[in-house]
């Protein structure tokens, strides 16, 4: 090998060592009374607080996930509403644990921005 191979190989060894990974680092913003999501925030987490409306951006990037939690004691109204796989709007996420459709039940989802709609993807 010449030796700018061989300087380029032990860079490359020296920036990525054997076992390390990439590390995703998630915005969480926590909420406690109406609120919009942030424009930085991934997670969400609804801590207490009862007539909460969460307002998801209006026009995100296309691909942009949220995720959001339900841990209040009362029901959190969306806005605006998600689409379900199956094409049904909601625009609540429950207190308690909620079935979408048959067999999903959770307080809490992951919405995804298609350009048009936030739609639930779990």
């Amino acid at each position: 090998m010449n030796s700018i191979i061989k300087s380029f190989i032990l860079v490359f060894m020296l920036m990525f060592p054997a076992g390390i990974s990439a590390q995703v680092i998630r915005t969480i913003q926590t909420v406690s009374a109406s609120a919009s999501v942030s424009g930085t925030a991934d997670v969400v987490l609804i801590t207490s607080g009862s007539g909460i409306t969460l307002t998801l951006p209006g026009s995100p990037a296309t691909g942009r996930t949220i995720v959001v939690g339900n841990h209040s004691t009362a029901d959190v109204t969306l806005s605006p509403a998600i689409r379900t796989r199956n094409g049904v709007s909601s625009a609540v996420l429950p207190k308690d644990r909620l079935t979408f459709e048959p067999g999903i039940s959770k307080n809490f989802m992951t919405v995804i921005w298609d350009g048009t709609y936030w739609r639930l993807i779990d």
